[in-house]
């Protein structure tokens, strides 16, 4: 558009609501539709033709044309982020070499601030059984691994950090339902690992309650339907893994399919111990 806000052929690319409304041909672009979508027409032109946009400079990338392409097959969805799990590899791929964007969704400990603990209490806390460690220099959160069998009373001692953990390894430590409320009140918790220990549906389904979770490890434990349907609830969950449990696997085909995000590993032939 020539300076001053004079639009050619009446048509303004300032905004999104001018690319809509268009100029005298039509909308610049519509949902859907490449054939109906003048901005699309114009820039995939022979450069030579008097219709081509833009009427001076270089032209779009094939990277760039391929996004609009995208964008407007896609339904021109102004609040579609970069880091959407619907937007395909290939497309993220562009939007990285095309613009240096990150694509990658950033876990919900990169988002958000909690107060450093003081190290005196981090030891006070390792003494109870378990190895602590500040998850990066850019935060306070941190991964906590349970070394050995644990009792009540060491659970107990977490919820002193509770608003730091992030990641929680309580693998093969004993832990049991009694201790899992407990657990279900650290709310940035985003991976769990409970695998190996003598838990059940009588506790478990409290865990429905972490809703920034985003990876739970239950291999070997006595967990059933419904705690796998309490978790399953938590939009940010990405990964279960349930090999060996009591969960029925109609169910977690069935939640996989009303769940297209989350990912049920119940071990037919992967093995799901995570490494510590």
């Amino acid at each position: 558009m020539p300076q001053g806000g004079i639009k050619k052929g009446g048509l303004s690319v300032l905004t999104f609501e001018d690319l809509k409304l268009g100029g005298e041909t039509g909308p610049a672009i519509e949902e859907g539709s490449l054939s109906t979508s003048e901005l699309y027409q114009r820039v995939t032109l022979n450069p030579e033709s008097k219709k081509f946009m833009p009427p001076k400079g270089a032209g779009l990338s094939y990277g760039e044309i391929t996004l609009l392409k995208y964008w407007i097959e896609n339904g021109i969805d102004q609040q579609l982020s970069v880091t959407s799990e619907e937007i395909p590899k290939e497309i993220k791929e562009l939007i990285e070499s095309t613009y240096g964007l990150s694509t990658r969704k950033k876990a919900h400990y990169e988002k958000v601030q909690v107060a450093a603990v003081p190290e005196t209490t981090l030891n006070e806390i390792r003494g109870q059984g378990f190895r602590i460690a500040t998850l990066s220099e850019e935060n306070n959160f941190l991964e906590v691994v349970a070394i050995g069998k644990l009792k009540s009373e060491n659970i107990e001692a977490l919820k002193e950090i509770g608003e730091q953990i992030t990641w929680l390894d309580l693998g093969e430590s004993d832990i049991k339902d009694e201790s899992l409320g407990i657990i279900a009140e650290f709310q940035h918790l985003t991976k769990l690992l409970l695998d190996n220990n003598p838990i059940s549906d009588q506790g478990a389904p409290a865990l429905g309650k972490l809703i920034n979770l985003e990876t739970v490890n239950l291999y070997n434990t006595s967990v059933g339907d419904s705690t796998l349907n309490s978790l399953a609830q938590i939009k940010s969950l990405q990964s279960v893994y349930v090999w060996n449990t009591k969960v029925s696997k109609a169910l977690a085909s069935q939640l996989e399919e009303e769940h297209p995000n989350l990912a049920i590993d119940i071990g037919d032939l992967a093995e799901v111990k995570e490494q510590k």
